[in-house]
Formats: structure tokens, C-alpha cells, sequence
């Protein structure tokens, strides 16, 4: 099961089908799942990472909020970046 990941910033934006997601949260890092509980979860510069089917991948971003949803997760931050 996925849900659905959109990450917002001024200058770009993302959306991805997504197994689970590593946030960096101000006190500490927080995992995402399918179904998980709603949230509102402040974020700190650090990386954020995306594992999907088959693929997984890691992006710097500064510091913005995420919703958390169910079904879906958005991040919204100053900036990201995908890392090689």
C-alpha cells in the first residue's frame, strides 16, 4: 500500500507514490506510513527520506511544515533538493 507525497517550494515542486517517509522533525526524526494518524509536524533543515516500489531516494530540505494524512503527505518548504 502507498500513499501519496507532494513537497512544495517556492521554486519547485514534487509529487511521488510513496511506501514510506523519514521527516525531519523539530524534536527528532519522524516516520510516515500508509494510514498514519493526522498530523501537523513542524520541520528542521535536514534530509527527508523516500523509499517507494523500487526505488529509494533522499532530499535536503530546510526547515517548512508537513500534513500528514491517510492517504496523502504534503511538505511544504522553503527549499529541497534531491541528493545523488
Amino acid at each position: 500500500m502507498t500513499f501519496r507525497l507532494t513537497v512544495l517550494s517556492p521554486e519547485n515542486s514534487i509529487e511521488l507514490e510513496v511506501l514510506k517517509l523519514i521527516l525531519p522533525g523539530l524534536e527528532g526524526d519522524y516516520g510516515v506510513l500508509p494510514r498514519h494518524a493526522p498530523e501537523i509536524i513542524a520541520l528542521r533543515e535536514g534530509v527527508m527520506k523516500v523509499a517507494g516500489e523500487g526505488f529509494e531516494e533522499y532530499y535536503t530540505v530546510k526547515q517548512g511544515l508537513a500534513e500528514v494524512l491517510p492517504e496523502k503527505t504534503t511538505v511544504i518548504t522553503e527549499y529541497f533538493k534531491r541528493e545523488a
